[in-house]
């Protein structure tokens, strides 16, 4: 694995868990959270998006969209006849048994 992917990884996954602290969804980013409260008209969810925004241009844009595809992507394995694509789907979203 290369050392950006790693870094890239570890940053999402700081993100999620930051996100999970504040009440939010598993598998989804602070980010993407706080782009859905701006756009709610949430005071916090301007801010922060704000702030992001200053430093990472259409950064909660992005993190919203990408949040997106990785669920459209697990609704997909979800559909899939294959019983290991079903099992896929139910670890990303954190149900595995």
């Amino acid at each position: 694995m290369k050392i950006q992917t790693y870094l890239l990884n570890l940053a999402i996954g700081f993100d999620e868990f930051v996100n999970v602290i504040f009440a939010g969804n598993l598998g989804e980013t602070i980010s993407a959270r706080s782009g859905r409260a701006a756009h709610a008209g949430k005071l916090w969810g301007k801010i922060l998006a704000g702030a992001l925004g200053f430093f990472f241009p259409n950064h909660c844009r992005h993190a919203e969209l990408h949040d997106q595809q990785r669920a459209q992507y697990i609704a997909w394995l979800e559909s899939q006849s294959d019983p290991m694509l079903r099992h896929l789907a139910a670890v990303m979203k954190g149900n595995a048994k």
